[in-house]
């Protein structure tokens, strides 16, 4: 799910306002 996600770009990019943004940033190419 998402949370699985978002740990996972936690996890990479080991700055959570970053991964925040990379994830919003997914949502909305994933979702119009």
């Amino acid at each position: 799910g998402m949370n699985f996600i978002a740990g996972y770009l936690i996890l990479i990019t080991k700055n959570e306002e970053e991964s925040f943004w990379l994830l919003d940033a997914l949502v909305g190419r994933i979702l119009p």
